[in-house]
């Protein structure tokens, strides 16, 4: 690909704008709502609808940042550009440097952003229902997690994030721990190194997501 465009979600904001400047890369890039992937269903239809929108865009692929993702990108079918893409579950599996807990909430700086953040939603449903309300959803949020981990990717500042995961950690009461991360995936799919780590689909060829996740 010689001239393609990036679509990736705003969850990856800091990694990709660490490796374009690291790289000084200029991908065009379309921001795809991080809040969507609590709806998988509705993020399948956003990254169907811009796959079409890109068809006539003069760009002659399309890098996507994205993973499995809940299974949201299961059936993806390329236009009329190739597509490129992680074999990944989730960009947490993507990230890590360590065998992932099943047990923890996993978190990094684009995690704690936007509306849909969980400490976000928190402090909306206090000023709503009151903080007792607001305590028993985040507890009820958290009832299947044992503690919280904190992934430095290197790409953020990690002292200013974990301002917020401490106060997290405080809230709920489940203990905070560090993992170091990195974007080295993330920087082979922008740089264009692509091996056994990620899906190709050629144009009008589809993906099926049970058959090519990355195991671990």
């Amino acid at each position: 690909m010689q001239n393609p465009v990036l679509v990736v979600c705003q969850m990856l904001e800091d990694e990709v704008c660490c490796i374009q400047k690291k790289h000084k890369l200029n991908i065009p890039t379309i921001w795809v709502d991080r809040g969507l992937h609590d709806y998988p269903s509705r993020l399948h239809k956003k990254i169907t609808e811009i796959i079409r929108e890109l068809d006539h865009s003069g760009h002659d692929g399309i890098i996507l940042g994205f993973m499995i993702c809940g299974n949201a990108l299961d059936g993806i079918r390329a236009g009329e550009l190739p597509i490129v893409f992680p074999r990944f579950h989730d960009c947490i599996d993507m990230q890590l440097s360590e065998l992932r807990d099943p047990y923890a909430l996993y978190l990094t700086s684009g995690w704690m952003k936007g509306p849909a953040a969980l400490q976000n939603v928190f402090l909306k449903a206090a000023e709503q229902y009151g903080e007792k309300k607001a305590k028993k959803f985040l507890d009820l949020s958290l009832k299947n997690y044992r503690s919280l981990i904190m992934i430095d990717t290197g790409a953020y500042s990690y002292e200013e994030a974990l301002e917020i995961s401490t106060w997290l950690s405080e809230l709920s009461g489940l203990p905070l721990k560090k993992c170091r991360g990195n974007y080295s995936v993330l920087e082979k799919l922008l740089t264009g190194n692509w091996d056994d780590q990620f899906c190709v689909l050629q144009p009008h060829e589809f993906f099926s997501a049970t058959r090519v996740i990355m195991e671990p």
